[in-house]
């Protein structure tokens, strides 16, 4: 979430990677979940957030500056339906923009939540393409 409002409020971000933090959060706010925890993610720290934009308007800020987003499809947080969702509605921004290519996006199999060293090596890839 730092990265989404970071690269939003600078014009200098060319591009954006976020690992493990992307979905709706109408399936997030469910009894038992983190964000419910007390103070447990740092989108708790912008009082009424959420009731002005989802995750996925706040990622939609920055478009169409490049971004890559991962998600690992069994991440305990982040439910796989509420990912897809979200990035739906993140691809029909950059669709709209024509970048659809700016916006890529990918649900790791047999991931959690977590940013691996294969995961980490393909976002530095797909990074240093950007910025070159």
């Amino acid at each position: 979430m730092r990265t989404l409002i970071a690269t939003t409020l600078s014009p200098t971000i060319r591009a954006t990677v976020v690992d493990g933090w992307m979905a709706e959060s109408k399936e997030l706010m469910l009894p038992g979940n983190n964000q419910l925890r007390g103070q447990s993610a740092f989108t708790m720290l912008y009082p009424g957030l959420l009731s002005l934009l989802d995750f996925p308007d706040v990622a939609a800020l920055s478009a169409p500056k490049p971004m890559l987003v991962y998600v690992g499809e069994e991440d305990p947080l982040f439910p796989t339906s509420s990912v897809q969702a979200a990035m739906a509605k993140m691809h029909s921004v950059w669709d709209a923009y024509g970048e659809s290519e700016g916006l890529t996006t990918r649900v790791w199999q047999d991931k959690a939540h977590t940013f691996t060293a294969d995961m980490q090596d393909a976002a530095f890839d797909w990074l240093n393409e950007q910025v070159r």
